[in-house]
């Protein structure tokens, strides 16, 4: 058996080969033509046209005998496919990120991060590292709020102060005197109506470790309003909630998913390996199953 293109067609060895047979199925017309003048044959395999010393052309028809194919083995379907593609809920309780974390044990991370919800389509928990600064952004609607309460109840430290409101009566010992030692998370809501005194304040405390938890509306100035918040640009720790508009993702240069409809607690999570959506948990009251 010989196979081979222009140059065996036009060679001298088809010559010195008394008795051959052409096979035309799987050639390509450039070589067809340049075999002898030959009878016109079915295009299937094993179909072909014999040349001999007794057969001139347009030569004898023949079909040559093929290999017994071996027996299809038909696998039994699988009980259940490998991945579970499934929508996000439109709602979901914080209890139930249980049965998330006990079917990825793996998942379980450090004790500066929290699951604060399950992933798109594989429904694994979703692990925010909140150090130093996590800046979840929104429109009105979105869930900001609540995505604090979720914080206040997985967190046994905290500090919850508002943008706009006077802090010098709800700040700790500790917070007064410039040290965030002692407190897990400082809760800001509505960080863009902070004073500047306020921003100043917040900037010291991110500069000596604070972790940092605030929630603000997308605007194209946002790192200008929140210079402390700077941080959180380069470590996977700006989320937005339910973008549906790209004007509301004008503070950051990466290309982001929106959504088609306000979902609250629906998020996007900006990394440095690419955006994640994920639907954020909401606290459930004292007293509810965990």
């Amino acid at each position: 058996m010989i196979c081979g293109g222009r140059e065996l067609a036009v060679g001298k060895l088809v010559g010195r080969i008394p008795r051959r047979v052409y096979l035309p199925f799987g050639s390509s017309q450039d070589i067809t033509y340049l075999w002898p003048k030959l009878r016109s044959s079915d295009s299937q395999p094993g179909r072909g046209v014999l040349l001999d010393p007794t057969v001139a052309p347009p030569g004898l028809q023949v079909q040559l005998i093929t290999a017994a194919q071996p027996p299809t083995v038909t696998k039994e379907p699988s009980p259940r496919p490998p991945l579970w593609i499934r929508p996000l809920p439109q709602r979901l309780p914080h209890s139930q990120l249980r049965d998330a974390l006990a079917r990825h044990p793996e998942d379980q991370g450090p004790s500066d991060s929290f699951v604060v919800g399950i992933e798109q389509f594989t429904w694994r928990p979703v692990r925010l590292k909140v150090a130093p600064v996590t800046l979840i952004v929104g429109s009105p609607g979105t869930g900001k709020t609540s995505c604090l309460r979720l914080f206040q109840q997985l967190s046994s430290h905290f500090l919850c102060l508002s943008g706009g409101n006077d802090w010098g009566l709800h700040l700790p010992d500790q917070i007064a005197e410039g040290s965030a030692a002692g407190l897990s998370l400082i809760l800001v809501d509505d960080a863009e109506r902070c004073s500047s005194a306020q921003h100043q304040q917040l900037q010291e405390w991110a500069s000596r470790g604070a972790a940092i938890v605030a929630t603000a509306s997308p605007s194209a100035t946002l790192f200008s309003q929140l210079p402390w918040a700077h941080p959180a640009r380069y470590s996977g720790g700006v989320v937005f909630l339910s973008p549906v508009s790209r004007s509301e993702t004008d503070a950051v240069p990466a290309m982001m998913p929106l959504l088609e409809q306000t979902i609250p607690g629906r998020a996007v999570q900006l990394r440095p390996e690419g955006p994640r959506i994920f639907q954020w948990a909401f606290a459930e009251p004292e007293g509810a199953a965990t």
